[in-house]
């Protein structure tokens, strides 16, 4: 869980961690681990879950999670060795940008409706 931000460093002391996510159902998502891709499906609710099915080598790997146009990459650090606790405890995050913007739908909304009443007025008044 990452509250909405987008974390650009991860570390798991492991060797195979679960990567989890939501998508539009049944929606293709494409997971890149140091240049080798695999798709998988989200399900009927839009989650979906990928676990390397061999364990990576410790060190740095870099993913990419692809979907419906969406991009998240970040570097997942395997081992316990080489872990910068500073900026673990840090956060390191970046804020994700707020998707589409209000004003213009309102505006667009606003003379839809003005041009269905008005019409409906000037229909009544023939």
């Amino acid at each position: 869980m990452t509250g909405g931000r987008q974390i650009t460093k991860w570390w798991y002391t492991g060797s195979q961690p679960s990567l989890k996510g939501e998508a539009s159902p049944g929606a293709e998502v494409i997971v890149t681990i140091d240049g080798n891709a695999l798709q998988i499906n989200a399900d009927s609710s839009g989650s979906w879950s990928f676990t390397p099915v061999s364990p990576l080598t410790a060190g740095a790997h870099e993913v990419t999670i692809a979907s419906g146009g969406s991009t998240i990459s970040f570097v997942l650090s395997i081992g316990a060795e080489g872990v910068d606790w500073t900026a673990v405890e840090k956060g390191g995050e970046t804020t994700l940008p707020a998707t589409g913007v209000a004003f213009p739908t309102v505006i667009i909304m606003a003379l839809a409706v003005t041009t269905i009443f008005g019409g409906m007025r000037f229909y009544r008044n023939m």
